[in-house]
């Protein structure tokens, strides 16, 4: 696979690359600068002294490193309020902590447990303003360029989110107009170190009217977990999905125009998709998340997994919808939260009008295709190992590579095949 660093690229213009080269010292000694006062948090006075020595042993006469108003004058527009919500440390509780004055967690917490003073070890949210973030997407992108990701005049013609049918429908219906800002939301976890307890769950959303450049540097941050457990379903995606109803409902004034900044896409791998959707896990019964299929248990190793055979009978199993899953969450109430195909409990995203929450959830590209499952019937087809099998398609390595030498993906496949 081949990456051509497409999907490191940010917006020249607003990190001072504009007619200079990326190594250029005026671009990347700012950006260091600001980087050590924030992550040692230096005062102003030491940053001060800092730009006073790295002046006297560079010689540079960078005007931007000059004092720490030309420095920070440059970058004011990208603060903003964060707030952050801290979270019992204890596995099994996963209660907010109160605060003292100096929004530090008090010793003895409501959940009965102790909070001990140890930064390295706090389990917390970080929330981010989306109205600012959206605002600043506006004011800055646009009204200034033109959507390179407009849906073609041919209706047969798919190129992106808004020339897919669900966005043209939504067009036609009055719900999308040129005032409209459509997202779409991921969230996926990380571990701090591969040896470390501790992980991040960020929240993120990208805009589908932006072009692909644009979407990359103009990543919307709703929320950030970070702890030494998975975040639960509420924690994360509580005070995020309040403010993108009130988004979607009021939207937001910029310049005299009220944008309206409706949900259309939800994109998340299988392991964090029953989490967000309040669903059984990938590996139980009715764990596939788009069709009613109950899979079947089958001996592997030492244990069993969990597998979706193609069924041989006519017609095969339903998708799942949205009235079927209203009826089914009807259900877990009468039957007191014993799920229903798969279905725990409310979905979080239900809160927001108007919004097929079940449609929305995509296959995701990255793991679907880029990683894992993909990777492993290629291994199957060619690897000679299974030539005596019925799939078998090492024989046909020239065709095939003869037909991917010819296709030419689109300029946003940052990822394809050698």
């Amino acid at each position: 696979m081949i990456d051509d660093g497409s999907c490191d690229e940010m917006e020249e213009e607003d990190l001072g690359y504009q007619g200079k080269t990326k190594t250029d010292s005026s671009v990347y000694l700012p950006l260091l600068c600001i980087l050590f006062y924030l992550r040692d948090h230096l005062t102003k006075a030491a940053l001060q002294h800092h730009l006073k020595i790295l002046m006297v042993a560079t010689k540079t006469s960078i005007r931007k490193l000059t004092s720490v108003h030309n420095l920070l004058s440059k970058y004011r527009h990208l603060k903003t309020t964060i707030k952050k919500t801290f979270v019992c440390r204890l596995k099994d509780c996963n209660s907010h902590l109160v605060l003292d004055d100096k929004k530090v967690p008090v010793e003895k917490q409501p959940c009965g447990h102790k909070y001990t003073n140890n930064r390295s070890s706090d389990c917390y949210i970080l929330q981010l303003p989306i109205a600012e973030q959206i605002s600043y997407y506006i004011k800055t992108y646009h009204n200034k360029q033109q959507k390179s990701t407009s849906p073609s005049d041919d209706p047969d013609t798919r190129s992106d989110v808004n020339s897919g049918g669900n966005y043209r429908k939504l067009q036609e219906a009055g719900v999308i107009d040129e005032n409209t800002i459509t997202t779409q939301i991921n969230t996926d976890g990380a571990q701090k170190f591969k040896s470390s307890k501790f992980g991040i769950w960020p929240l993120m959303g990208i805009i589908n009217e932006a072009s692909f450049k644009t979407r990359r540097s103009c990543i919307i941050l709703l929320a950030l977990c970070y702890g030494n457990k998975k975040t639960t379903r509420d924690t994360l995606l509580e005070q995020a999905i309040e403010e993108l109803k009130n988004l979607q409902k009021h939207g937001i004034e910029v310049n005299g125009i009220i944008y309206k900044v409706p949900v259309l896409i939800i994109s998340t791998d299988t392991v964090a998709r029953p989490l967000v959707r309040n669903l059984t896990q990938f590996n139980g019964e009715f764990g596939c998340d788009f069709c009613l299929h109950p899979g079947e248990q089958v001996p592997k190793g030492k244990g069993s997994v969990r597998v979706y055979p193609q069924p041989n009978s006519y017609p095969t199993f339903k998708p799942r919808s949205m009235e079927q899953h209203k009826k089914d969450l009807e259900l877990v109430g009468m039957l007191k939260n014993k799920p229903v195909h798969g279905i725990v409990g409310p979905n979080p995203f239900q809160k927001l009008a108007d919004f097929d929450h079940v449609e929305a959830y995509v296959p995701e590209y990255m793991h679907s295709c880029c990683l894992g499952v993909f990777k492993m019937f290629i291994k199957l087809w060619t690897d000679k190992k299974h030539k005596k099998e019925k799939w078998y398609i090492g024989y046909y390595l020239a065709v095939i590579n003869a037909r991917l030498s010819q296709a030419k993906p689109p300029y946003d496949i940052s990822r394809t095949i050698d």
